[in-house]
């Protein structure tokens, strides 16, 4: 989605979000505080909405049928020898309905400025002192 996102704006593609991926704001959890707040989930071994991906409610299952060494890599193209692993890097995990502030243990930005902004918008919230800033995380495409 951050992938899309980012090339959206970089082509300009009109009726589209045009903000790119840099002031898009993180807010972070765990697979097992969604389990512990008793959310309702499921997990892909792929994008969601390719028809050939598999979904499981199953926390054994996800961690089988996710592919984490494509989670950690830096280039994720599909390639002559492996065409699936685009779809495969866009795994994901969905919570139903909604996710209880409670369970976001943190809050990241892709900048220090972005950072400050946020805090002001949580200064009176706990949150507001697990601001990280990540700027490694956008791919920060300019419009051609």
């Amino acid at each position: 989605m951050m992938y899309r996102i980012a090339c959206d704006r970089r082509d300009g593609i009109p009726n589209r979000y045009s903000g790119g991926d840099k002031p898009l704001i993180y807010l972070i959890t765990s697979v097992g505080a969604v389990i512990d707040a008793g959310s309702t989930w499921v997990a892909t071994d792929g994008n969601a909405a390719t028809a050939t991906t598999e979904f499981t409610a199953d926390l054994q299952d996800m961690a089988q049928m996710v592919d984490w060494p494509l989670m950690s890599a830096q280039r994720w193209n599909s390639t002559p020898e492996d065409l699936d692993r685009q779809r495969r890097r866009q795994a994901e995990f969905l919570v139903y309905g909604e996710l209880p502030l409670t369970v976001i243990r943190w809050v990241a930005v892709q900048s220090e400025e972005l950072a400050s902004q946020v805090g002001k918008l949580l200064v009176d919230h706990a949150l507001g002192q697990r601001i990280i800033v990540r700027p490694g995380w956008d791919y920060g495409y300019e419009r051609r």
